[in-house]
């Protein structure tokens, strides 16, 4: 019966505040001992129910629904039911869209009180958050780190309860024992793990670790879902920076307003701006939104804010009523940054129009060069033909001056200057 408990608890990857498993490792070691347990109701606070809005309004407004559908997650995440705790992650998603095709719900409250858990824990809930059509929003109730601040950055919202409320703890762990094969264990029995010829990677991660204190097979592969989960919730929070928020810390939700929550509120305040906002939407004669739409402008807002926390080399940016309270200095160094971008786009124009310029003059000098290849060209057939003519080569010289030859005037002999003179000009264009 609590087979399903210890092969959740060992089995995979885990997103889990470190503070947390140590507390669980007790847990693991009693179910190794032969701890049994007693099949049990699910708690109170882990089963869901619909909130009736109407006691936060005048009264219910006709043909208009009236109902916000509230679900918990509490405690270490699993994938799997716990037959002594609360449901896994794959009953909360069904749920989850169960109560999205009730024609009376409008909205989906998720309550996290949570450290995180196995990895596989969070695409059953993340899936479920992306189908449903009517905006889910997380409220954190204490805990909403790891594998929790992952399903719940999914969420059209993320609201804390308290400014002390912990998020963070973007990480990705394992952890198992073993005994060296060919070893004794604890009892004094050996143990030995043979392998198949050819199964020389099976377990290997394992093997190294265990026998040769090698984990950096383990770590690459651990990269690989932490990598998946920092490329997340970048794209989920844009607000989060990678150095700063994606290294595995916690902090309290009011250092990370703009960051890893919205903002804060209460349970009564939270129901009542989720009214506001679906009230609003109808007031104004739009479509109902959906969860992924509404993901999309929440992604906008937080990468304004974002862009703003980067330049002002702040933690965060607080929220107040809608707005943000900025120093003077602040101001003045939003300014410098405008001014600079101004300047920059001023140089690029000047660039762009640099480039023309020389593209242009480049383009006349290629002309110029063909023109004067063309001429060269022309030049060279003429010499080739003078030099082939009767009387060019071969001619021998007189013996005597008197018995020379005497040119007309004003007459140049052919195949004596006409060569150099040809040859004169063309060096003479050339600049020879």
């Amino acid at each position: 019966m609590h087979y399903s408990i210890l092969k959740n608890l060992v089995h995979g990857v885990y997103m889990i505040d470190p503070n947390s498993i140590w507390a669980y490792q007790f847990l693991l070691t009693s179910l190794r001992n032969g701890l049994q347990f007693q099949a049990a109701e699910e708690p109170q606070n882990t089963i869901p129910y619909n909130l009736d809005t109407t006691e936060y309004t005048s009264g219910a407004v006709e043909n208009q629904p009236t109902r916000i559908s509230v679900h918990s997650i509490r405690d270490i995440m699993l994938r799997d039911d716990m037959e002594c705790g609360p449901v896994g992650t794959r009953t909360i998603g069904r749920r989850l869209l169960e109560s999205d095709a009730d024609p009376d719900v409008f909205a989906h409250i998720l309550i996290f009180d949570t450290p995180g858990g196995a990895s596989n824990s969070v695409v059953e809930l993340s899936e479920a958050i992306q189908a449903c059509e009517k905006p889910v929003y997380a409220w954190v109730d204490g805990y909403c780190t790891s594998a929790g601040i992952y399903a719940a950055s999914y969420c059209h919202q993320i609201f804390a309860h308290r400014p002390t409320d912990v998020v963070g703890s973007v990480g990705t762990m394992v952890q198992f024992r073993g005994v060296k094969s060919g070893e004794k264990d604890g009892f004094g029995v050996y143990e030995y793990r043979v392998y198949a010829s050819k199964s020389t990677k099976k377990n290997q991660r394992y093997e190294e670790a265990i026998n040769n204190g090698n984990i950096e097979l383990v770590k690459e592969w651990l990269d690989k879902f932490n990598e998946r989960f920092i490329a997340d919730m970048k794209t989920n929070l844009p607000g989060t920076k990678e150095t700063i928020h994606l290294t595995g810390d916690t902090w309290e939700s009011s250092e990370v307003i703009g960051v890893f929550v919205d903002d804060i509120k209460s349970f009564d305040e939270l129901v009542q701006h989720i009214i506001d906002e679906y009230e609003s939407q109808n007031s104004s004669n739009n479509p109902k939104q959906s969860n992924s739409n509404s993901q999309t402008n929440k992604s906008k807002k937080s990468m304004e804010l974002a862009a703003l926390v980067a330049l002002l080399a702040i933690s965060s940016l607080e929220i107040q009523d809608g707005g943000a309270h900025l120093t003077e200095e602040q101001l003045e160094t939003i300014n410098a940054e405008l001014e600079t971008i101004q300047a920059l786009k001023d140089q690029v124009q000047a660039a762009q129009q640099a480039k023309a310029t020389a593209e242009s003059e480049l383009e006349a000098a290629n002309a110029t060069i063909a023109e004067r290849d063309t001429t060269i060209a022309a030049h060279v057939a003429e010499i080739a033909e003078l030099r082939d003519e009767p009387g060019t080569t071969g001619a021998q010289a007189p013996t005597s001056s008197d018995d020379k030859p005497k040119p007309k005037a004003n007459t140049v002999a052919k195949g004596e200057n006409i060569v150099d003179d040809i040859l004169a000009v063309t060096n003479e264009y050339l600049g020879e």
